[in-house]
């Protein structure tokens, strides 16, 4: 008898301009105890299917197993490819599954109107990143890196910048306090990875 296994995806809000849809998809195997059929997780992970390119991003070691993913890989592409809440995604659609997200904080100054720039952690929680910088934990400031960003990526080649948090110090208060961002860097991003 083969296993049956149900897979289900909880959408985020469409991207329709960008013909993109993300969310998190979980996988269950149906199994039969005594109180009754019921449904144990296999794995539950972020997806993303984008009209037109294609991406893979490396699974971490509580990532999908290969044998159970195997199994549904077809059952995947059929749902991935589909409507989703009336974004038509074409045959040509690609889909890849995505780590969580990762959060970088990096340390900026100002020499003759250049930015200078040193990555100085990589996080998995946007807390923790956050109580890096409020506590300038590691002097990250060092007496001359008057900002600092939190970056919020999506791990793989070339990763895109989800969302950014800025924050300047304050000399007064001793610590870093959130700010907008700069205008003289207004039109750059992924300042992580330069």
């Amino acid at each position: 008898m083969s296993d049956f296994v149900r897979v289900m995806i909880k959408w985020d809000r469409p991207m329709k301009m960008l013909q993109v849809g993300q969310g998190i998809l979980t996988c269950e195997k149906q199994v039969q105890k005594p109180e009754g059929l019921v449904f144990e997780e296999l794995f539950s992970c972020r997806v993303k299917v984008e009209n037109g390119s294609h991406g893979y991003s490396s699974l971490n070691e509580n990532g999908i197993p290969s044998t159970p993913f195997n199994r549904i890989k077809d059952k995947l592409e059929i749902m991935l490819k589909s409507y989703h809440d009336g974004l038509a995604l074409s045959e040509y659609s690609f889909f890849w599954i995505q780590d969580e997200y990762y959060y970088t904080i990096t340390s900026m100054y100002f020499r003759k109107g250049i930015p200078k720039t040193r990555t100085v952690a990589v996080v998995k929680e946007e807390m923790e990143a956050i109580d890096i910088v409020r506590g300038n934990y590691g002097d990250i400031h060092e007496t001359i890196y008057n900002y600092c960003i939190i970056e919020q990526l999506q791990p793989g080649l070339y990763p895109t910048v989800l969302k950014e948090m800025w924050f300047k110090w304050n000399p007064t208060k001793q610590e870093y306090i959130g700010c907008v961002k700069p205008k003289q860097v207004a039109h750059m991003v992924s300042f992580s990875i330069g």
